[in-house]
């Protein structure tokens, strides 16, 4: 909001008082300074029914622009009516006393608004409207071009729509002035919200420059997607490398918090859209044909409205599909049909960024298995070959001594020999064995989550937050899958659960786990045993682990360890 209010105005004016025309002319200029300034075409228009109001005293304001993106047919409409400190905003069809309007190019001035016979508000605003009595409604006219209109409205029986009368034609050619001001700023909005498309794909490719792992570009593609579209859920969704053809991972935002959810497979749009490389847009998501997500998806997204899905295309392959969505009642979906040529851009940055921290993972962990090799070849061929040749020697002189204890000490150091040489024998078939896929934190989670499906009958939500793959030192580490996989056959104990959240939270003193479902707590020998092996496991890293019914009726079970001991 631009914030202009006409406070410097006569106080003591009256009704029987009308503003002479050097004020009006005043107070015109004022406004359309103002209009110029920073600010964005909404706003624009709240500003000027705040200095309407003010100014001519009326009970209620509004006014209608022509939505560019459907010129022919749509307006962007705004009202505000007696008590109210913002307007109400809707996007309606050209139609009744409006539509009338715009298309003489002329003022109707009516003293009964609910009377006349095209009175045909959108259904928001007829409440406002019903207790109006008279409504003038003036063209707003850029040269020969009318871009809306604007109307001023009083209560019946308000002693203020006497005064207007006099100054229909000052109001009239301000509308001019103000049609002018708004088609600019209309202009200057464009520009900016280009710009700052393309600040962020700029900023996306100096993060892809940078050394960033996966997850981390991850949520700044949708932080920074959020950001420019102001839209309420935004997505990512990735080919599953592992598993090509059947599964994906999903990577979606909705209110504040960015969660990472396991491999879940190919569902409805985007399925079409990762085999046709072609962006879905859409008025209704969830009516539009072939909407199928799972079902965690389908509870988020009740409400929404307007949607993009767009294909995430490197180097001409097809590696994801990007998701923007809107509430059906966001003003901003309606700015966003303008831009899906620049949501398009963006997700083009975006693949080529992703692309490439995928390759530099896949590099990286070439390297990590070549050293292993490396370090596997020369523990075998070096190490081991000359522990076992001093086993021989110690052997030969065991056989040549004549002490019994001599001998019993030497037998004792071989058999000790004999124990490392198996333990570096089991070492060496580890490192040349190793997993071809990065091993990491979030990797050894998501193979949880992916098998606790096997168990639940749905994929659990996985929510992760903090340095998780820095910070983990390696007793905890490894003690983390096994505490999940507890976690899950207690969730599998309780009965009815359909819906289950891992929330993983690491700061720097100390790693939370916690597992949340919708069931009910029953008890059981399967789940003592399971929680029991949490406890356990707990204690031994110096931590704590509990269980609970939340007010809501969900059962919660927290995994809490310290990081250092």
């Amino acid at each position: 909001m631009f914030g202009l209010r006409v406070e410097h105005l006569d106080s003591e004016r009256t009704p029987d008082s009308p503003m002479s025309g050097e004020e009006w002319l005043a107070e015109s200029a004022r406004l359309v300074n103002t209009l110029l300034g920073d600010g964005g075409r909404d706003s624009a228009m709240s500003t000027v029914l705040e200095w309407l109001r003010d100014l001519t005293s009326a009970d209620v304001v509004g006014i209608n622009m022509v939505d560019s993106l459907d010129p022919e047919h749509a307006l962007l409409a705004q009202i505000l009516g007696p008590g109210m400190k913002r307007p109400l905003k809707t996007r309606v069809g050209r139609r009744g006393m409006t539509a009338r309007v715009l298309h003489s190019g002329r003022r109707i001035v009516t003293s009964d608004v609910v009377r006349e016979r095209d009175f045909a508000p959108p259904d928001e605003f007829r409440e406002v409207l019903t207790s109006v009595g008279t409504l003038i409604m003036f063209p707003l006219r850029a040269g020969d071009t009318t871009i809306g209109m604007f109307c001023t409205g009083w209560l019946r029986g308000s002693r203020s729509e006497k005064q207007i009368s006099q100054e229909l034609s000052l109001i009239e050619a301000l509308g001019e002035h103000v049609a002018l001001a708004l088609q600019r700023v209309e202009a200057e909005e464009a520009h900016r919200r280009r710009e700052s498309y393309l600040q962020a794909s700029t900023e996306l490719t100096r993060l892809g420059l940078a050394d960033a792992d996966r997850d981390r570009v991850m949520r700044e593609i949708i932080q920074r997607l959020r950001k420019i579209t102001a839209c309420d859920y935004s997505a990512i969704i990735l080919r599953d490398v592992a598993e090509p053809g059947s599964a994906i991972t999903a990577y979606q935002a909705g209110s504040d918090e960015i969660f990472i959810s396991s491999r879940v497979g190919r569902f409805g749009l985007v399925s079409r859209v990762l085999e046709t490389a072609e962006t879905i847009v859409t008025d209704d998501l969830p009516h539009e044909q072939g909407y199928d997500p799972p079902e965690e998806w389908r509870r988020l997204l009740i409400d929404a409205g307007f949607g993009v899905l767009t294909p995430l295309v490197a180097y001409n392959e097809v590696i994801g599909v990007l998701c923007v969505v809107w509430r059906r009642d966001s003003w901003r979906a309606v700015e966003a049909r303008g831009e899906i040529e620049l949501i398009e851009m963006f997700a083009n940055q975006a693949a080529v960024v992703l692309h490439r921290v995928q390759a530099q993972e896949e590099r990286s962990w070439r390297r990590v298995l070549e050293d292993r090799d490396r370090i596997a070849g020369d523990l075998h061929d070096r190490v081991l070959r000359r522990i076992l040749s001093v086993v021989l020697r110690l052997e030969s002189a065991a056989a040549l001594s004549t002490e019994s204890e001599v001998r019993a000490r030497v037998e004792k150091s071989i058999a000790e020999l004999d124990d490392t040489t198996q333990q570096m024998r089991s070492l060496i078939f580890e490192l040349h064995h190793a997993s071809t896929e990065p091993g990491s934190v979030r990797a050894d989670l998501l193979r949880e989550v992916d098998a606790a499906r096997d168990i639940l009958g749905f994929t659990p939500r996985l929510v992760l937050r903090g340095p998780i793959e820095e910070a983990l030192p390696s007793h905890v580490r490894s003690a983390l899958a096994p505490a999940l996989r507890h976690a899950f056959e207690n969730v599998a104990a309780h009965e009815s659960t359909t819906f289950a959240e891992v929330a993983l939270v690491v700061t720097d003193d100390e790693l939370a786990l916690s597992v949340t479902d919708n069931g009910t707590d029953v008890g059981g020998a399967t789940q003592r045993a399971a929680m029991w092996e949490l406890e356990s496991s707990a204690r031994q890293l110096g931590g704590t682990c509990s269980s609970r019914t939340l007010p809501d009726g969900r059962c919660t079970t927290e995994w809490r360890v310290p990081l250092h001991r």
